[in-house]
């Protein structure tokens, strides 16, 4: 046994993730004084628990309309930069979470993020 791969892999188990949801692709136009902008993404929902997947496959047309208005109403430069997409993230969560009931998502990732 390799003590130091041990280690690495003991720490890799304490990440705790929760179930993912994830999302179909969406293509968002953002507002931009440069002409027409898009921002192309890929979402996955971290949720508390997997009975939480439940309520989110009965309300997918719900978030999905939720995560494309907060994102239509950002600009380019809000998003750009890695505390925007930050801000963008607890904005999402917390608008998604507002309608869920028993439900909860801890957190948003970015699988694909690209800005044309």
């Amino acid at each position: 046994g390799d003590p130091i791969r041990q280690k690495a892999s003991a720490r890799v188990e304490t990440l705790d993730v929760g179930p993912m949801f994830p999302l179909d692709g969406f293509t968002i136009n953002l507002l931009s004084d440069s002409g027409r902008r898009y921002l192309k993404t890929t979402i996955n929902l971290e949720l508390r628990d997997e009975e939480s997947a439940e309520e989110l496959e009965a309300k997918a047309p719900v978030i999905r309309d939720i995560l494309i208005r907060v994102m239509t109403s950002k600009t380019l430069e809000e998003i750009a930069t890695a505390k925007g997409k930050d801000k963008l993230k607890d904005q999402l969560v917390n608008q998604i979470n507002l309608r869920l009931r028993d439900a909860e998502v801890k957190n948003i990732y970015f699988v694909e993020f690209v800005i044309q």
